[in-house]
């Protein structure tokens, strides 16, 4: 991907001595128009476990060095953070970080449609007698408990959904990003 951007000289002193020859990764370029809001351009993939972006560009487009257009499209900027981790790996992760005593503590509480409710605002809120608890009030209103567990996993698995350049088109894409970047 790299070799696509510009090149520029680069010198410690006044002299031609000592200028280096470097790619400008400092060259930003943001998808055309004609690709981003165009929602028929691109399909929808749901990543698998331990399946990287190299991996899934061999596998569509036939080409794993065409990994950066699936984080490009994606606005993937930080593979640490915005892919995910494998199930697995991630359970371990997250066990070493908050313990398993803590993750089984309630994060929130959400109604039927997934919406985060605070029962404790529920309760102000309706004029319930204090004397509810806050697991109560959840009962009464229907709130679903989610677990620091449930929620970490659901976010590393939210992750997964992503879209991905038809491979009818990604040759143009590519053209057509090579052409921004040289400009």
């Amino acid at each position: 991907m790299f070799d696509k951007f510009p090149k520029r000289w680069w010198g410690h002193s006044n002299t031609n001595e000592g200028h280096t020859l470097f790619v400008n990764l400092c060259k930003r370029v943001a998808i055309p128009d004609a690709y981003r809001n165009n929602t028929s351009l691109y399909l929808e993939y749901k990543i698998k476990d331990g399946e990287t972006a190299m991996d899934i560009a061999e596998k569509l487009y036939g080409n794993a060095n065409l990994w950066w257009v699936i984080l490009l499209t994606n606005q993937i900027m930080d593979i640490t953070t915005q892919w995910p981790v494998m199930s697995y790996d991630y359970q371990l992760m997250i066990e070493r970080q908050h313990g398993f005593d803590e993750l089984l503590h309630i994060h929130q509480y959400e109604d039927s449609l997934g919406n985060i409710n605070d029962p404790a605002a529920i309760r102000f809120a309706e004029n319930l007698d204090a004397d509810y608890t806050v697991e109560e009030v959840a009962v009464l209103y229907g709130l679903k408990p989610i677990t620091l567990e449930d929620y970490l996993v659901r976010k590393n698995e939210r992750l997964r959904d992503v879209k991905l350049i038809d491979p009818d088109y990604v040759n143009n894409f590519v053209k057509d990003l090579e052409v921004l970047i040289n400009e």
